[in-house]
């Protein structure tokens, strides 16, 4: 039976790259979204439940309605510094909308990945919210083997 490696450290910037890149913050695989948006509800590999409490998506959603909002106004501004003194103001409309209704759809993924890193780096996981087997550990601690979950103890790694 080969055995699986031992996960990486699980730092904030780790956890936060893996939500940027649409990656469960855990492990670091692709989760499964259907229809390319909707989120799967557990971690296929490490078993991380996505809606870690009763609202958690909020967070999601008022992330990407700061980051649409911003791209929006960003837009607007660049289109009226581009065509300032003679503002276009229909093509702008048109390309507000685009904007307005298609990043916040291609967004979501990205932001519910995000917003849970963000989650278990403000309030980290705890033992039996992964699978067994995926240890969850700071820069500072010592990597400890699935084996060693069950009765808490950790490796010597001998002096650093």
């Amino acid at each position: 039976m080969s055995e699986r490696p031992t996960p990486l450290p699980l730092t904030r910037g780790r956890m936060l790259r893996r939500g940027l890149f649409r990656r469960c913050p855990v492990c670091g695989t692709h989760p499964h979204f259907r229809y390319g948006l909707i989120l799967a509800d557990d971690c296929e590999t490490c078993g991380l439940h996505f809606e870690r409490v009763e609202g958690h998506w909020l967070g999601s959603l008022g992330l990407s309605v700061i980051v649409s909002f911003t791209l929006l106004f960003a837009t607007l501004v660049v289109g009226a510094v581009i065509t300032y003194p003679d503002i276009a103001v229909v093509p702008m409309i048109v390309v507000g909308l685009v904007v307005a209704i298609g990043f916040p759809l291609l967004f979501s993924g990205t932001a519910k990945t995000l917003w849970t890193a963000i989650d278990i780096s403000m309030r980290p996981l705890e033992l039996g919210e992964v699978a067994p087997g995926w240890v969850l550990l700071g820069p500072d601690d010592d990597p400890l083997h699935p084996e060693d979950v069950a009765d808490g103890t950790s490796l010597d790694q001998g002096d650093p």
